[in-house]
């Protein structure tokens, strides 16, 4: 289950790499998956919940939800900045514009798993089979403290990684300034 999550892992960088065309803007979304983990352990140990096979399932359906958030909040950013508002303003406005889809989507995620984590529902096929419980609760602890941790969390580190590529740029630039002089 390790080699598939982190293999999940992969996929998802790799494919916000493509869609941002960087390879450092995913690092702003990636830690939200970090967050999200936070929340689920707290979760099952608040219920009092093993972590089962179920429950390891739950965090890597959980790893992709959550990025949604910070694609959704990045992708807005970069679309505000491109339509000429500074970095912070870009920031708050795609906070702004973003927060009431991001919260509906995750409360409506969370009630909707909310039978499942508080019932016993097994595998039809056979008795016996695993309960979906932690499964649940993985995923609805991870989604909720996640999804409002990654508001601030992602604009965060997406200021830092946007200052890491200027500070990059410009020390580019001005190398080459001093070569172009010798």
């Amino acid at each position: 289950m390790l080699i598939n999550l982190i293999f999940a892992l992969a996929m998802i960088y790799f494919v916000m790499a493509a869609l941002f065309e960087s390879t450092l803007m995913p690092v702003s979304i990636v830690v939200s998956i970090f967050i999200a983990a936070i929340g689920v352990i707290w979760t099952l140990f608040l219920t009092r919940t093993t972590m089962t096979f179920m429950a390891l399932i739950g965090v890597q359906i959980l790893m992709g939800v959550i990025v949604n958030i910070g694609i959704v909040l990045v992708a807005h950013i970069n679309d505000l900045r491109q339509a000429g508002l500074e970095r912070r303003a870009a920031i708050l406005q795609a906070g702004h514009d973003r927060l009431r889809p991001i919260l509906m989507t995750t409360l409506t995620t969370v009630l909707g798993l909310a039978p499942l984590a508080v019932g016993d529902a097994q595998l039809a096929v056979g008795i016996g089979g695993p309960s979906y419980a932690p499964m649940a609760r993985a995923i609805m602890g991870g989604l909720a403290f996640g999804s409002l941790v990654s508001l601030f969390a992602v604009p965060l580190c997406y200021t830092w990684v946007d200052q890491a590529v200027t500070a990059t740029k410009r020390f580019v630039a001005d190398s080459r300034v001093v070569v172009k002089q010798s």
